[in-house]
């Protein structure tokens, strides 16, 4: 099975936030908006990817977690079309 890089993971999250997007419009459920933002936060939580660039870098997988709280938070905070 193949890694799961930082690029892989930007892109499932992009596609991840337009599928939520469109199946919240298409249903008119706008909690899918905010379902997709905490599954890309959950992803981020568990697997803690980071650029190439900034490999060396010790805590850069903490910044990542992190980042994954703020996604998680934003899906749960903001409420989009509801």
């Amino acid at each position: 099975m193949k890694r799961i890089t930082f690029k892989i993971q930007l892109c499932i999250s992009v596609a991840l936030i337009l599928i939520g997007n469109l199946l919240s419009v298409l249903l008119k459920n706008g909690i899918l908006c905010n379902v997709a933002w905490i599954l890309i936060g959950l992803l981020y939580i568990l697997h803690p990817v980071c650029p190439s660039g900034y490999a060396g870098n010790s805590k850069i997988k903490r910044v990542v977690r992190i980042a994954g709280v703020v996604l998680i938070l934003i899906g749960l905070l903001i409420r989009y079309q509801v």
